[in-house]
């Protein structure tokens, strides 16, 4: 009787363990508990166009914490950004830097996805583009004052600073070139600073090959510093060489004094009406030396 009971006991147990087995695998298989990875996990993505909303986003509130984030305190703005809420200036030249690093050969639309380490390069890119320093300033005021310096790089120098080769630096010049700005303005909404071409420029006035190719030249040195007597050792320039060497691109030989090429012009007699500009004409202001 006693071995009886004792095996009932054993029964028992065993029946329950089953029944907490096969509860238990119930409530991982159904579709009310399934685990999913959640919005970071390594293939989620994002659209390029969130991405880019974001980091101006977070650039904001960072300069915004940094400064403290109160009424009392006067934010002055210098360098590559005029005013809060401010788009950065070089956004076209940190997603064709992005492009090259990423290895994208093909065109982008907003809604194109990246996964978390496309987005990640992206915002690397981007920080390291875009240079924020914050600092506080004296004021005669009560309140407090800060100044948000803002460095903006444009692809020639992120270029030197990512060290790209050759290849690389050719697939960068042509995503700056025109025949990328539509996909661009869908982008970004709307041109920026750095996205000019000589068709902006020479809106409908008719211009010769030589002057679009010194246009062209010229606007490809955008960004690059202005240094009073640049001898053009480096991307510095001043406003006589800037000319000198835009011209040069199209072989035509100036002097390279602004002087001397005021001086030039009319010696060679082809001082010209205001009407009668096109692109890669030269304009002069007053100069006392030229006679």
């Amino acid at each position: 009787m006693e071995a009886k009971q004792s095996c009932k006991r054993i029964l028992y147990r065993l029946l329950i363990s089953v029944s907490c087995v096969l509860l238990l695998l119930l409530a991982i298989l159904s579709p009310t508990n399934t685990v999913y990875a959640n919005d970071k996990g390594a293939d989620a993505t994002v659209t390029l166009k969130q991405v880019i909303d974001v980091l101006d986003t977070e650039l904001q509130a960072m300069i915004n914490e940094g400064s403290g984030d109160d009424e009392n305190v006067e934010i002055h703005y210098s360098g590559d950004m005029n005013s809060s809420g401010d788009r950065v200036k070089n956004w076209r030249d940190v997603l064709s830097v992005y492009m090259v690093k990423a290895e994208i050969t093909e065109s982008v639309q907003p809604d194109t996805t990246l996964t978390p380490a496309m987005e990640k390069t992206l915002r690397e890119v981007f920080q390291e583009m875009n240079i924020v320093t914050i600092a506080p300033e004296q004021t005669s005021t009560e309140k407090r004052a800060v100044n948000v310096s803002v460095l903006s790089l444009n692809y020639k120098k992120a270029a030197k600073k990512f060290e790209f080769d050759k290849p690389q630096k050719k697939r960068l010049a042509e995503l700056m070139s025109s025949k990328y700005d539509t996909m661009f303005d869908a982008l970004l909404g709307a041109k920026d600073d750095n996205d000019e071409t000589s068709d902006d420029l020479n809106n409908n006035l008719t211009a010769s090959k030589q002057g679009k190719k010194i246009v062209d030249c010229a606007l490809s040195r955008l960004g690059d510093p202005y240094v009073y007597g640049a001898s053009g050792g480096d991307d510095s320039v001043d406003c006589s060489l800037f000319v000198h060497w835009a011209y040069k691109q199209a072989d035509v030989s100036i002097p390279r004094t602004s002087v001397g090429q005021a001086e030039f012009c009319k010696n060679k007699n082809v001082l010209i009406e205001q009407k009668q500009l096109k692109p890669g004409d030269l304009l002069f202001w007053s100069k006392t030396g030229c006679q």
